[in-house]
């Protein structure tokens, strides 16, 4: 069991299998596909994860980023919550749903101050909350513990 935010959560199988995969794949570079409408913030990330040696993908819709989940298979995404509709969840719903796909682990980067959200996204599956700003080492830190990056 692991412990988020004062409740105790199980760990989830496809955080299991991520886990397993990761085993696998040390030799293979770790991928991440970036959610976000926004352009600048796709960049700004991307760097991050550039400088972790992570290979990045880019998708500005849940929509585009599905199809890549499905096409390539990243080792996580980062997925911004910030849309005032619930296309983030949505996003997130669809993408734990797929059978036969490899499960990337999920951060899910909220609107401030929505509990709420926090909430929703963690039951659906998302495996940390990243909240804004944030910088490389917090990336590191929340994509270690999610499984995809090993710890230094």
């Amino acid at each position: 069991m692991e412990a988020r935010e004062g409740r105790t959560r199980p760990i989830r199988p496809c955080q299991q299998r991520r886990m397993a995969n990761l085993l696998e794949k040390s030799e293979e570079m770790t991928s991440c596909l970036i959610v976000d409408d926004s352009e600048a913030v796709r960049r700004v990330v991307r760097g991050m994860l550039e400088s972790l040696d992570v290979s990045v993908e880019e998708a500005p819709s849940g929509a585009q980023a599905l199809a890549v989940c499905k096409a390539k298979a990243p080792s996580a995404v980062v997925l911004d919550g910030r849309s005032a509709d619930r296309a983030a969840l949505d996003f997130l719903r669809d993408l734990r749903a797929q059978e036969g796909i490899d499960q990337p682990a999920v951060l899910f980067c909220p609107l401030e101050g929505e509990s709420q959200q926090v909430r929703e996204a963690l039951d659906l599956g998302a495996n940390e909350v990243l909240v804004r700003p944030f910088d490389r080492d917090l990336l590191r830190s929340k994509l270690t513990l999610a499984g995809v990056l090993q710890s230094h």
